[in-house]
């Protein structure tokens, strides 16, 4: 089992960012600024939101490699000043990528079995 869990991310602001990382061990929430503070009722929800972002960030990510994996043919996306291209993976490339499917689906089975665990069990 990790000992932390982090999620950070921009907040629309110029400049601003949010997060925060989660120290199991310790039940210390950490914010993006640098603030620490205990575990508590009043904060659980932090952790929550950050398990949340984590799980859907995963799935953006699994999703993302099983249409690499499935593409049959070379695509071409225009952009601004040219054209992107996305090429059928190489065998090699298809069991990397196979890999890292595999990989995050772990993390993402342990990000929801967090969701299902108490987080604070000794308040």
């Amino acid at each position: 089992m990790k000992k932390t869990i982090e999620y950070f991310s921009e907040d629309g602001c110029l400049g601003g960012n949010r997060g925060l990382s989660f120290n199991f061990k310790t039940n210390i929430i950490t914010k993006w600024n640098g603030e620490e503070e205990p575990l508590s009722m009043d904060n659980v929800d932090v952790v929550k939101w950050c398990i949340d972002m984590n799980i859907k960030k995963l799935k953006e990510r699994i999703i993302n490699l099983q249409l690499k994996l499935t593409q049959k043919k070379n695509k071409t996306v225009r952009i601004e000043g040219g054209y992107k291209m996305s090429e059928v993976l190489t065998e090699e490339r298809k069991i990397i990528f196979n890999n890292k499917l595999s990989n995050l689906l772990l993390k993402l089975e342990w990000f929801e079995s967090l969701q299902t665990k108490p987080l604070i069990t000794s308040l």
